[in-house]
This record gives C-alpha cells, structure tokens and sequence, in this order.
C-alpha cells in the first residue's frame, strides 16, 4: 500500500477482509506469508514499534470507562510515552493539535461515553 493512499478492501461475506485486517494490525499472525511495514517485516517489530506506524478504526467501540475525549485520546500517545511513564506537557499539545485539525477540541472535557456515534468516530481517528 502506498503512502497516503486510501485503498477500498471489498469482497464476499467470509472471504477474509477482517482477517486481513486483523494481521495488518497485528491482532492475529498470518498463517502464511509475511507482512512488510516500510520495508521491514511485521513478525521482526515490537508492539510499539507497529503502534507507531499503523492504526486501526474498528466499526464500533464501546468502553466502559469514563474516559474524558482528551484522555481518551492520550491512550493513543501510549506507544511513544512508554509503559509506566505518565504523558507530558507536549503529549497533551499534540493531542491538542490533532483535536484542533478534528475540529473537536471542544469534546475535550466531554466524557467518551456519552458523546455521539459520529463524534466518537472522529475521536477513534484523532
């Protein structure tokens, strides 16, 4: 897949679309053949390593806890903070950013929970 790109992936009920996804994201590992991430394979990087390069917006998602939007999105910062450190003054800028270029800064405050579908797909994508 090129860089910048949207690509459309159609197929058949049962033909693997998820499943494709699901081993571009890593949640599942190819039964066969391998994965390439700017050159590298998949199966050679961390986690994190494969958090910074790709992210996923499932069709649906449900939490069960009261995140705030800005919260919410910090998760996301989670692979470039490190696992037992806090996120900084500039995490919180740059979520602050990419809410601005959403045009949802003002969801910041607002609870994850109970802000609307399409709103929560914007956050899902910040």
């Amino acid at each position: 897949l090129e860089k910048g790109k949207i690509i459309v992936l159609l197929g058949p009920n049962g033909s693997g679309k998820t499943t494709l996804l699901k081993c571009i994201n890593a949640i599942v590992k190819p039964t066969s053949g391998h994965i390439y991430v700017n050159g590298i394979d998949m199966s050679c990087m961390k986690r994190h390593e494969i958090a910074q390069q790709i992210s996923y917006v499932p069709q649906d998602h449900k939490t069960s806890f009261p995140y705030t939007v800005l919260e919410f999105i910090l998760l996301g910062r989670a692979p470039y903070i490190g696992i037992f450190s806090v996120p900084g003054r500039k995490d919180i800028e740059r979520c602050h950013e990419i809410l601005d270029s959403l045009g949802i800064r003002n969801l910041s405050d607002n609870l994850y929970t109970e802000i609307s579908g399409g709103e929560r797909k914007l956050v899902m994508i910040a």
